[in-house]
This record gives C-alpha cells, sequence and structure tokens, in this order.
C-alpha cells in the first residue's frame, strides 16, 4: 500500500450502508473493518463513509481508520455521495460496499472505483419492501447498476455470488 520512497499514502474511501458499531452489523461489516485495518496496517489513509445510527457519534476512529457517518440506512447513500462529491480529491480511490442498493459511486467518482458484492439480493427485496418496490429494487441491482459499475472492478467473496454477478452481465 506505501513505499518508503512514495511521498503520500494510498487515500481509500470506503462507502458501507454500516460500520461495525451499529446494531445491525452483520458480516459485510466484518469484511469491510478487517480489509480497511489491513489497508491501514500497509500504510493506507482509510476512511469508512456510513449511516449514523441512534446515540452513534458522526465521527469516531476504529483504531487507525476514520468513521464518518451521516444519513441514515436510507439516506446514507446520498450522503456518501455528498461526502464524495465534497471531498474527491482527499481520495485515491473509493471502494463502494453494495448491499443491494449501491451508492452509485460512478456517476460523481473522478477516481477509480471498486464495487464489492457479498451476494445477490434477488430474493431478499420481496421480504423487506412488498412485491412492487421489490421489482423496483431488483431492476436497480440486476440492471442498472451492472451499466453503471462496467468500467469497475467487483470484487465478491464466494464462487456462487461471482457466478450471480457474471450473469447480470
Amino acid at each position: 500500500m506505501h513505499d518508503e520512497r512514495d511521498a503520500e499514502p494510498l487515500r481509500v474511501l470506503y462507502l458501507s450502508w454500516r460500520d461495525r458499531e451499529n446494531p445491525e452489523a452483520g458480516g459485510s461489516e466484518v469484511f469491510v473493518e478487517r480489509t480497511s485495518e489491513v489497508m491501514s496496517e500497509l500504510g493506507a489513509d482509510v476512511t469508512i463513509h456510513t449511516a449514523r445510527f441512534r446515540g452513534a457519534a458522526r465521527r469516531t476512529m476504529h483504531g487507525d481508520v476514520t468513521v464518518i457517518r451521516a444519513g441514515n440506512r436510507f439516506t446514507c447513500y446520498a450522503a456518501g455521495l455528498w461526502h464524495l462529491v465534497r471531498h474527491q480529491r482527499d481520495y485515491d480511490v473509493v471502494i463502494d460496499v453494495q448491499n443491494g442498493v449501491p451508492f452509485w459511486s460512478p456517476l460523481v467518482a473522478r477516481i477509480p472505483v471498486v464495487a464489492v458484492v457479498h451476494h445477490v439480493h434477488r430474493d431478499q427485496w420481496a421480504s423487506i419492501f412488498g412485491p412492487r418496490l421489490a421489482r423496483f429494487g431488483w431492476l436497480l441491482e440486476s440492471r442498472v447498476a451492472p451499466w453503471v459499475y462496467r468500467r469497475c472492478r467487483y470484487i465478491t467473496v464466494s464462487k456462487a455470488s461471482r457466478s450471480e454477478l457474471a450473469s447480470l452481465g
């Protein structure tokens, strides 16, 4: 991440729905926290932008990783994009963690974006939003997101997710 000869460390922005302190945190948040810690240990300057939850500080540190919280579980996406627009020159790369709904960072980023997808949410949409919104959510995830992120690198954690993502394009 950082060679002693380099003048500046790699500056990484994670856009993630939740952080490890969120009461609803799960496996995706463990992945984000662990990979951000490793990058920080290797010399990167890492920031996680995530949703704010009841009682949470707007800004905190997880070791050497800065955590910025804004918006709620739904508005954190707009807050994350707004942060990226305002502070883009402070980062070298964006890691956009997609939990069904992506942050849509390629629409505003002038720096590389890496998409992290743990699984495809085809079956989860209806259980959360009902049939009408489920169709809209699936359209966004299966058609719009692959087009918006078409020039980005993808990371996924399983062969099954990799196959599903490949089938979506």
